[in-house]
């Protein structure tokens, strides 16, 4: 399904974001990027500076391990995204990866 990617490969993104928004980490290549939702954190996220043309968008429930499709294949627009708001008031985990 995804390849492994380490932790440690990841990054404190702060470059990817627009205004101030939930914590975001990505590998170095921005093929996956993350994103953490705390339970007060609700307005949608607008991501710049990704250098993939399309990611499968996913919300992550850490409450119950299940993931919940946003798209499959959301292309970029000058190499930045639209995320939507989360589902509900609840902790939830973005998850981004790049479509080949």
């Amino acid at each position: 399904m995804y390849d492994c990617t380490e932790l440690h490969n990841f990054e404190n993104s702060e470059q990817l974001l627009i205004r101030s928004t939930p914590p975001v980490m990505t590998d170095p290549e921005t093929k996956v990027v993350t994103a953490y939702y705390k339970t007060n954190a609700k307005d949608a996220l607008r991501l710049k500076g990704l250098s993939q043309e399309a990611y499968k968008m996913q919300w992550f429930n850490p409450e119950d391990g299940t993931y919940t499709l946003i798209s499959e294949c959301e292309k970029t627009v000058a190499g930045a995204l639209e995320i939507p708001a989360k589902p509900d008031s609840g902790d939830w985990m973005l998850l981004l990866t790049a479509v080949d």
